[in-house]
């Protein structure tokens, strides 16, 4: 065969593998289109579940590991095509042949490295997947719990949710113990390194961190607290609305949320109003200041005349009234009253209407309020009568529509 028709038959299998390596490459490349659609899918259906927080920075790592890999792919297909045609022509032959010798020996060295973690691969994945139907049973057995469907002694419904969480993140700590030795490169003494400065990192900077999750744990397992009921603690007083992990927040009534790290909640005293009573039913306290000089029945009459004409209060249990504290200048009443949140909204609305009818049940009986605070009795008692109860500029501001129709 002459000189120019080895050239030639060299230049059609070079052209022929180029359109193979074009192929190649274009096959790679939907692929790698269509891997991340649905990984984003499968992201997607998991914004409301519980990788929610994370889902960008999972998406994030997943797709450079997609893309490492395909990029990865790209090149060792390249590689070879370079490599087919370089051995096709004589004054590159043995620049291809050299090529090729260490393609092989690399390709070789990987797939030796990937048979040879298999076993232990297999075995981790094995522990992994044992891990997550463990978690799985757990998980469908708690919410069982939760929904009341199913009833056991040792774990009542609130504390079903924080429990399946707790134990999911206990069983895949487990399960990441066991793995561990069977990891590929755990051996190396970069991989033990690299594991030693996280694990200082997360012992120096996570102290809070667990001191906060313990706090938590500890308030929920000795049902210091649950959702829905109303507590004061420290000068926050207000509904529960979740217990979390580091923080629990509480709603105030008043349209505004307070989250309190749970090592603060932890660490002083909680009033809880809500114990009393049963269900939905909430108890209340409202506290008044009258000189010596009124008689103690008569303070006690009108308070529970006011609870009665409060909206909302329940007559059974009955409120009664406490003389609470003997001060140098004033006795302190405590009216304590009980109300069903779930009918009469509140207890930041319920609280204001019982004042409003105190208010309005002392004045009426010419009885003066000594809070906040007393020092002499005054020339005329500070009250305000039936027939002044708006200022008349105010009333005019105020209640328009009320003046309207009594014109007419």
């Amino acid at each position: 065969m002459s000189e120019l028709a080895s050239v030639g038959f060299s230049l059609l299998w070079s052209f022929l593998a180029a359109l193979l390596a074009l192929l190649l490459l274009w096959g790679l490349h939907v692929t790698h289109v269509w891997c991340q659609t649905r990984l984003a899918r499968a992201l997607l259906r998991q914004r409301q579940g519980s990788l929610g927080q994370y889902l960008s920075q999972l998406q994030f790592l997943l797709s450079g590991f997609l893309r490492l890999l395909f990029w990865a792919s790209y090149a060792l297909v390249t590689a070879l095509f370079v490599t087919f045609v370089l051995r096709q022509f004589d004054f590159s032959h043995h620049l291809g042949v050299r090529l090729s010798l260490w393609l092989e020996k690399w390709l070789g060295h990987v797939v030796q490295g990937i048979l040879g973690s298999l076993p232990n691969l297999l075995m981790a994945v094995l522990i992994f997947v044992l891990a997550r139907a463990l978690v799985q049973a757990n998980s469908a057995f708690l919410r069982r719990v939760e929904n009341g469907r199913i009833r056991v002694s040792w774990i009542s419904a609130d504390l079903a949710a924080p429990t399946r969480q707790i134990s999911a993140l206990l069983i895949w700590l487990f399960a990441l113990a066991l793995a561990y030795p069977y990891l590929p490169g755990s051996s190396s003494a970069t991989f033990q390194g690299v594991s030693v400065l996280a694990g200082l990192m997360i012992s120096l900077g996570g102290q809070s961190v667990v001191g906060q999750a313990l706090a938590g744990f500890s308030m929920l397992y000795s049902h210091a607290l649950r959702a829905g009921e109303y507590v004061a603690i420290g000068n926050t007083r207000g509904t529960v609305v979740k217990i979390g992990i580091f923080a629990t927040r509480i709603e105030t009534g008043t349209g505004e949320e307070v989250s309190i790290p749970n090592a603060v909640v932890f660490s002083q005293p909680i009033r809880n109003f809500s114990r009393d009573g049963t269900g939905k039913r909430h108890t209340l306290q409202v506290s008044v200041s009258i000189d010596y000089s009124t008689p103690w029945r008569q303070v006690q009459a009108m308070l529970l005349a006011a609870a009665r004409r409060s909206p909302g209060l329940l007559a059974d249990p009955a409120p009664y009234v406490l003389q609470s504290a003997l001060s140098d200048f004033y006795i302190e009443y405590t009216l304590v009253a009980c109300f069903d949140v779930a009918l009469h909204g509140g207890h930041a609305l319920v609280q204001s209407h019982l004042h409003a009818e105190v208010l309005d049940v002392f004045n009426e009986n010419d009885v003066q309020i000594m809070s906040p605070h007393f020092i002499a009795n005054p020339a005329e008692p500070e009250l305000v009568s039936t027939a002044n109860a708006w200022v008349g500029t105010a009333q005019a501001a105020l209640q328009p529509e009320s003046q309207s129709s009594a014109v007419n």
